[in-house]
């Protein structure tokens, strides 16, 4: 396994999911827009928003795809990867419509790859940081390497020849937990997933609320997150138990905390309960696919 000093931002493009975005997304896309070749759209809105035929649609580089309803954030991203590597390109950026890259995201994804064993990085990844926890992007001095099990996937650049050796994104998830299965079976086929640690991308998950007399918050999630969150979490780890079985206590944390939440914090109370008992049920029984209401 060797670098490979031919990668340029010509081998690079990218893939942001929309689904009923703010015209301030637009100005996310914009911070990595001109450090990737092409940008290609995924929009899971039953309407197309006024900004993007009036703004987004101008630019040559961005290929557009609509959805009339909303297909999972799997499916979308499968849809950026397969276009991608039918136009020839290397690496695909993954982006959610929520992040801010900074300026140098690209370029030193790169520097790493030309420098380093690139064949072997199956994902390269960013730091995240949350956007509630810091008021400006955090300037790095240089990018540090460090292997890591998982990792979210906004700020991802994925290997496309990875990505056809172990498969497309798992559409039956739907939404949450998807990247974590996807990093998992690049682990499994000898893939490395290696986080920039000096290289950060400004991130926002779910809703910031405020604790009650504190002034500390928490991360709120819809009752049908809550539904995926659990759901996913407990499939993927049996799914990968025999080759991660540590990543059972992820799975373990990750149920526990959303119901702690729910129990102590959370409003709808009696909704989220039904989500999560519905979710477990389902989980057992390998049901996968959006939220039904049976």
């Amino acid at each position: 396994m060797s670098a490979d000093p031919s990668i340029s931002q010509t081998d690079i493009a990218g893939v942001v999911v929309l689904y009923n975005s703010p015209p301030d997304c637009l100005e996310n896309i914009r911070t990595y827009r001109a450090q990737i070749d092409r940008l290609y759209v995924v929009d899971n809105s039953p309407i197309t928003s006024p900004w993007i035929t009036s703004t987004l649609l101008n630019d040559p580089g961005i290929r557009y795809y609509p959805f009339p309803q909303n297909v999972g954030i799997a499916t979308a991203l499968n849809v950026g990867a397969q276009q991608a590597i039918s136009d020839g390109y290397q690496y695909l950026l993954t982006m959610d419509d929520d992040s801010r890259a900074p300026a140098n995201l690209v370029s030193s994804m790169i520097h790493y790859l030309t420098t380093n064993q690139s064949d072997s990085v199956g994902i390269l990844a960013p730091k995240h940081i949350l956007s509630a926890l810091v008021s400006e992007q955090p300037t790095p001095e240089r990018a540090r390497a460090n292997e890591v099990i998982t990792t979210m996937t906004s700020g991802n650049l994925v290997n496309l020849a990875a990505y056809k050796q172990v498969g497309p994104f798992d559409d039956g998830l739907f939404i949450d937990v998807v990247d974590h299965d996807f990093d998992l079976r690049l682990k499994a086929a000898g893939y490395r997933i290696v986080e920039l640690t000096n290289l950060y991308l400004i991130h926002r998950l779910g809703t910031q609320k405020r604790l009650p007399l504190t002034s500390l918050t928490f991360v709120s999630h819809s009752p049908a997150r809550n539904y995926y969150l659990i759901r996913n979490s407990i499939l993927v780890a049996r799914h990968h138990w025999k080759h991660t079985p540590g990543y059972s206590l992820t799975a373990a944390l990750t149920i526990l905390i959303e119901a702690a939440k729910i129990g102590l914090f959370e409003d709808q109370k009696l909704v989220r309960l039904r989500l999560v008992l519905k979710a477990i049920h389902d989980a057992i029984r390998y049901r996968k696919g959006p939220l039904s209401q049976d």
